[in-house]
């Protein structure tokens, strides 16, 4: 193993082989750091859509109230609010 990297180096030269052995370092330590980077998009994406769905269930929870507060002070109801949530799903887990 030993023999065999000096007659590389032998071969292609010392700045080269050098050269090689710091691009295989930095090879090494961008993909450390990218992988490092890509878990906290991951986990940065879920937050995301955890937040996208508790805005679902308060807009629904608000439509929900207007409809009540219309219905209990014999009031004409907001229909443009109200059609806008039609079919869509509730997203609570509970």
């Amino acid at each position: 193993m030993v023999g065999d990297i000096l007659s590389f180096v032998e071969q292609v030269g010392i700045p080269v082989a050098s050269a090689l052995a710091v691009g295989c370092f930095l090879f090494i330590i961008l993909k450390f750091l990218l992988a490092q980077v890509t878990d906290r998009i991951s986990g940065i994406a879920n937050s995301l859509l955890s937040l996208e769905n508790k805005v679902d269930v308060m807009n629904n929870d608000i439509v929900k109230i207007d409809a009540q507060f219309s219905c209990a002070f014999n009031c004409e109801p907001n229909l443009d609010r109200i059609c806008a949530s039609e079919g869509k799903e509730d997203c609570r887990d509970d």
